[in-house]
């Protein structure tokens, strides 16, 4: 019979996970994501009014938008403290969900199976492949989502303001989407290679301290330290 993988590499099974008993955390912190981008055009509109009103106005428009700006300055920091809130607490639980189906699948395994891979491997992808899917997974869907609705209205924004403006936003803004389209593949290819020589150095490391007492007795412990840096 065929084993069961135990390191759950599949995107599927890494969705599934992140999201087990943590949909409403995932669910508040899309939602405070977007309140953010709301915040971040109103700083800009705002900034844009004040300049308008310091050249132009009177006295009286730049004091009521000065109260304007403090009320938007504490709601901007309730605002923020929120979101960080819910995104840490729906870090925390998918990575404690991955953590805990990672151990489970270990603990399932036939002992040949244990005997049979490399130890530095289960250790590899706790200490380093869980850290990359928490910074380029789990990070990266919530800025992706921030960032897209974030596009859309300034656009929307720009457009009912200034069209000439938008339509050079809009031809600029294909740049970088064809810079990461190009270098997609060979970031990923890359992160492949990283996750490779961390399992073989937390394999020889492994080695080393395993064997220490004879490396001590044979006092090899400059020419190690040569071959395995």
């Amino acid at each position: 019979m065929k084993e069961k993988k135990n390191i759950p590499n599949g995107s599927k099974t890494i969705k599934k996970e992140i999201t087990k008993k943590n949909k409403l955390m995932f669910a508040f912190s899309i939602l405070f994501s977007l309140i953010t981008s709301v915040f971040s055009i109103a700083t800009a509109l705002i900034l844009m009014n004040l300049i308008n009103i310091a050249s132009n106005g009177t006295i009286q428009e730049l004091n009521n938008l000065l109260k304007i700006c403090a009320l938007y300055i504490v709601a901007f920091l309730i605002i923020s403290w929120i979101n960080k809130y819910f995104r840490h607490n729906f870090y925390q639980k998918a990575m404690n969900n991955l953590k805990e189906y990672y151990i489970q699948n270990v603990l399932k395994s036939n002992i040949n199976r244990l005997n049979l891979d490399k130890t530095s491997k289960y250790i590899s992808v706790i200490s380093n492949d869980y850290s990359s899917i928490e910074t380029n997974y789990l990070e990266a869907i919530l800025t992706l989502i921030q960032s897209t609705f974030l596009f859309i209205l300034g656009l929307v924004v720009m457009i009912v303001l200034n069209i000439p403006m938008f339509l050079c936003v809009l031809i600029t803004s294909f740049f970088p989407m064809v810079v990461s389209i190009i270098f997609s593949p060979k970031v990923s290819k890359a992160e492949l290679k990283v996750a490779n020589k961390n399992e073989i150095f937390l394999a020889n490391l492994k080695d080393i301290l395993l064997g220490f007492p004879i490396i001590k007795s044979f006092q090899a412990e400059t020419r190690l330290g040569k071959i395995f840096i």
